[in-house]
């Protein structure tokens, strides 16, 4: 089955709006499909005025940021009933962290300033704005770093996007301002208390040893997480050693097999990076995905 669960729209870090991500899924022939923006679940609350336009089984996410050992590690959350999460503290979660994306993009903006950059605040919330419908008019409010780079990327001062994370924004280069966070236990434990589940995002990413995998696994595992995005293109991102993610795929398909853990695909797609489309499960591992989920 084509299965994509994991896709950006306007309302994170995506260059596309609700409605033309789920015309694009249906025109993709998508079965199974699942918008998993940064830190908000808007557009998915916007997707249910739109049912329309797309006919397959279409599953409500976020994707989450939290560190573990010092590293980034993204979680999906994944929700079969979006009217739970008012007032929990979930979306208490969610507040906190929108509010902070708007405190960091001001400090990368304000070091770009400092190294000559004619680079405004106003320019990175009309970069967030620019795909917004009528409809979609608070868009801006979930601001992320593929936005600043969109402007570097207009004004001249990188080729690409990859340029300006690797040169700029990574961790550790001149404009990367650390963000809130809250450890992985306490967004499995907020998702839970709503009947979410949760799956490991593009789990080799950041990871530089199958030692480190391992450690990274079992951690997650103790925490409860429900599964691992095993299906993901890699060669479309990078921070992934090549000698590593053959291996590492090998190691998860034992890990997932050994603890009876889901199995999700995710394309990552923003618009102007990653797939959409591309990824299959079997039937058998989306009947367990939506089992698990109550769907």
């Amino acid at each position: 089955m084509i299965v994509d669960l994991h896709s950006h729209t306007t309302y994170s870090d995506g260059t596309k709006t609700v409605p033309e991500l789920l015309t694009l899924a249906e025109e993709k022939k998508i079965q199974v499909f699942a918008i998993t923006d940064h830190d908000t679940i808007d557009g998915c609350l916007e997707a249910t005025k739109h049912q329309e336009l797309y006919q397959g089984i279409f599953i409500n996410g976020a994707e989450l940021s939290t560190r573990n050992r010092g590293k980034s590690v993204h979680l999906l959350a994944y929700f079969p009933d979006l009217s739970l999460l008012q007032k929990s503290k979930l979306q208490i979660l969610f507040n906190k962290l929108e509010e902070s994306r708007l405190t960091r993009m001001q400090k990368m903006v304000e070091k770009a300033q400092c190294m000559n950059f004619d680079i405004t605040f106003q320019d990175v919330i009309q970069e967030a704005r620019q795909s917004s419908s009528a409809e979609s008019n608070h868009l801006g409010k979930i601001l992320a770093r593929p936005h600043l780079a969109r402007v570097m990327v207009k004004k001249g001062y990188v080729n690409s996007m990859q340029e300006a994370f690797d040169k700029y924004l990574n961790e550790g280069k001149p404009l990367y301002e650390p963000k809130f966070r809250i450890t992985p236990q306490q967004w499995v434990d907020a998702v839970k208390e709503v009947n979410g589940i949760i799956s490991w995002a593009h789990p080799l990413l950041h990871i530089e040893s199958l030692q480190e995998l391992e450690l990274f696994a079992n951690d997650l595992l103790q925490i409860g997480i429900h599964g691992i995005e095993l299906r993901y293109k890699y060669n479309v991102k990078y921070y992934v050693p090549k000698d590593l993610e053959v291996p590492g795929i090998k190691f998860l398909k034992e890990f997932v097999l050994k603890h009876d853990l889901l199995v999700t695909a995710g394309g990552d797609y923003h618009g102007d990076s990653g797939v959409l489309g591309e990824l299959e499960l079997s039937r058998v591992e989306v009947d367990k995905f939506l089992h698990e989920l109550g769907s």
